[in-house]
């Protein structure tokens, strides 16, 4: 009778661990699982954010935006006689 309560005792103990570790192991699953989901998204909105700024850059450098700039502020285009060589 000693023997099987010492046996009951063991493999309730055990079942004890197990399930503790079975809880903890998925509980750190899911953490895991919204930290890897928050930084997909933080990840999304940075190439978004370095998309907008490639194309702003783009727009910006692009011909008919520095022709407008250049009228804005009464530029005019260099001439050969204007150079001056050091």
């Amino acid at each position: 009778m000693k023997y099987l309560k010492g046996k009951i005792k063991k493999i309730i103990l055990f079942l004890i661990f197990f399930s503790t570790g079975t809880i903890w192991l998925r509980l750190t699953i899911v953490r895991l699982h919204y930290e890897l989901n928050q930084e997909e998204k933080a990840l999304e909105q940075a190439l978004l954010e370095q998309e907008r700024l490639q194309n702003r850059w783009i727009h910006l450098r692009s011909p008919q935006q520095l022709h407008q700039l250049a009228e804005k502020f009464s530029l005019e285009e260099p001439q050969l006689n204007r150079f001056i060589e050091l």
